[in-house]
Formats: C-alpha cells, structure tokens, sequence
C-alpha cells in the first residue's frame, strides 16, 4: 500500500497546523489518479491538478461558476470514497504547542514534527490490524517549509528494524503537487484546517461546517487535534 500526506497551515501567521492523508493500494491508487486526472480535465482543468486554495478564490480557476467547482469537488470526492482504504489526519494548535514545548512538555520536536509522529502512531496502530504481509510506501507533497522534519522521522525508521516493522514502512519519498493522491490528501488537510479555523478556534464558532467538508464527513467522521486540554492532561501526568 501507499500513503500520501499533505500539510496545511504551514504558513506564517497561521494559528493551527494539519497534516491529513490517504492510505490505499497501489492498485487502487492507479485507477484513482487515472479517474481524478480525467475529472479535472474533462473540466477544463489545464495542466489538470486541484489546488484547495484556489477553489476558495472567486474566478479561480479561470471562469468556473461556484455551482461547476461544488460539481467538480462532489466528483472527486466521490473517487476518494470509492478508491481509498483509510484517512489519517492530526491538527495541532500552534500556540498551545508553543507553550507546551516551553514547558518541555513535548518532546522538543517542531510543531510538524509532532503531527507527523502522531499521524505515524496512528498508522502503526492501524496497521497491526491488518494482514502481517502488509507495508506502506510513505509519500509526503514536496515543499519548503518542514522538509527537514519529514526526512528526520522517516530516516528513524528506516534505521530501526523495529520501527520499520511498527509502522510497514517499505520506502518514503517526495512527490509533486502534480500528483494526484497528494492532491487529495490537500483537500482533506485543507478542510480539516478550515474547520479548525472556523470552529474549534473560534468562540462562538465563526462559519457553520462548509459544505466541502461535510461531503467528506461519512469518510472523516472525526480527527484527532492537540490543543491546551491535551498539554493539561499531560502538565497533571508530569506533576504526579
């Protein structure tokens, strides 16, 4: 099997980090990236690659109505549901983390370095519940920010016969946004993180749930997020 993995709230200034991807087989992902290639392109999508971003933006891409972006997205979020085996997603509030790490509460990791050993406890567990034959190439979208964090967890495993085994890890690599499993894992970072902004850092809740998540909802029923209840439990462990 495959996972593919993207990141969303990398930018400065943002108050909440997510790392969310899917995990299918190589199989599946072939006739997935073959369906959302043509999905894209058949809309008009030329060079055909989906950018969560700019289905935000009015007018982007070029000429789409808001009724042809909510068809579009319904398609592709239909190909994730049918060719996908499971989800992983953790969102982690920077500020809160910002304390914790001061506090040494964390294990001094960056923030990204955090969800990320997060996502893979979540993978490992996963994991031993599927068949012993199984492993997983792990493939993070290519990107400035955190490269060092994403190669620094994966030379760790890839150096420990029991961490390889833990997690199924086979390889790692990066890819380009040109890929289309790691378009999808852009989405679904994407909407977590808006969902995060919208609801579980504001109070009253800004927005209520976008409708682009709540199509994803009978596959993502919930995450897991890092906030300042997390770093209370683990402030009381650490006083005990």
């Amino acid at each position: 099997m495959s996972a593919y993995f993207d990141a969303s709230g990398t930018n400065q200034g943002s108050e909440v980090l997510v790392v969310a991807g899917w995990v299918a087989t190589e199989i599946q992902w072939e006739r997935f990236s073959s369906e959302w290639t043509s999905i894209l392109r058949s809309a008009g999508l030329d060079p055909p690659v989906f950018h969560a971003t700019d289905f935000e933006l009015p007018g982007k891409p070029e000429g789409w109505s808001k009724a042809k972006k909510i068809r579009v997205r319904q398609r592709l979020v239909t190909t994730i549901a049918k060719r996908t085996r499971h989800h992983f997603i953790v969102a982690v509030v920077l500020p809160d983390y910002a304390r914790a790490r001061e506090e040494r509460l964390t294990q001094g990791l960056s923030p990204l370095g955090f969800a990320i050993l997060e996502i893979l406890k979540k993978i490992g567990a996963w994991a031993q519940r599927q068949p012993p034959a199984l492993t997983i190439d792990y493939f993070f979208e290519e990107q400035s920010e955190g490269r060092g964090d994403v190669s620094k967890a994966f030379e760790f495993i890839g150096n420990s016969p029991q961490h390889q085994e833990r997690f199924r890890y086979s390889a790692w690599g990066w890819v380009s946004k040109g890929s289309a499993p790691v378009q999808a894992a852009d989405m679904l970072s994407y909407e977590v993180w808006k969902e995060c902004v919208n609801g579980l850092l504001a109070s009253p809740r800004r927005y209520p749930m976008r409708l682009s998540l709540k199509a994803l909802t009978h596959l993502v029923p919930n995450f897991t997020y890092y906030h300042r209840r997390t770093w209370e439990v683990e402030r009381r462990r650490r006083n005990r």
